[in-house]
């Protein structure tokens, strides 16, 4: 009855991650149109994250820039224009300045321009593999705008989390403090103490712990074996 009730739950999820993640022309890509419903003179505009991960690790925007949560981040021209949210590297300095005649690089309908991305490694399932790209050199991106400030250094520690209907599932830290913070994840998403988290698989099925991330900006839960091995 369990294993029954865990392929239910991981064919449900798998179902609704394919739906999500029909609005996204590449996994991360998002379209900010919460201002945008009743239609207007520009599309809505278009934010890819592959793009700026490219240049920049996650932990440079979040949660400083950008809280990791959806509809939390109020996002307008006005205080882009300021010199918030996009406005903190698209000053003309880090990055091209945002101005009425930038309006269509942002605000368009045209699909993303893959080329870049199209020989980078990729996992078991055909999605970018961004561990192996950043480990292999093939992209570099920064760790902070400030060049003077101290960011956290990648560990190693393997944490084990045994399995009642599948193999056991390990989390690297390494992995994810290549591209992030501890307080990425701590305490906000995971507590610090072992057990205090109550992590389940139907709750990272309902969009906590590792699906914050997992099948929004990296691999998506419904890839087994890449934690089960």
């Amino acid at each position: 009855m369990k294993i029954k009730a865990f392929l239910i739950i991981l064919i449900s999820s798998s179902i609704l991650l394919t739906l999500s993640a029909a609005s996204y022309s590449i996994m991360g890509d998002i379209v900010l149109d919460r201002y945008f419903k009743g239609g207007g003179k520009l599309p809505p505009p278009k934010f890819p994250h592959w793009f700026h991960r490219i240049r920049f690790k996650c932990k440079v925007c979040h949660p400083a820039i950008f809280k990791m949560k959806k509809g939390e981040n109020d996002i307008t021209m006005d205080k882009i224009m300021k010199g918030e949210f996009c406005g903190k590297c698209h000053d003309g300095t880090i990055a091209w300045q945002v101005n009425f005649d930038a309006c269509p690089r942002c605000h368009s309908t045209r699909e993303a321009d893959t080329k870049t991305i199209k020989e980078f490694p990729k996992d078991n399932m055909g999605n970018i593999d961004w561990v192996s790209a950043l480990v292999s050199g093939q992209i570099s991106p920064k760790d902070t705008l400030d060049p003077k400030a101290k960011t956290g250094t990648p560990f190693r520690l393997n944490l084990l989390y045994k399995g009642k209907n599948m193999p056991d599932a390990t989390f690297p830290h390494y992995a994810h403090t290549l591209w992030l913070d501890c307080n990425n994840c701590h305490i906000d998403i995971f507590l610090m103490k072992a057990g205090q988290s109550k992590m389940t698989m139907e709750g990272i099925f309902s969009g906590g712990f590792c699906a914050v991330c997992h099948g929004k900006v990296a691999f998506p839960i419904d890839n087994c074996t890449r934690c089960h091995k």
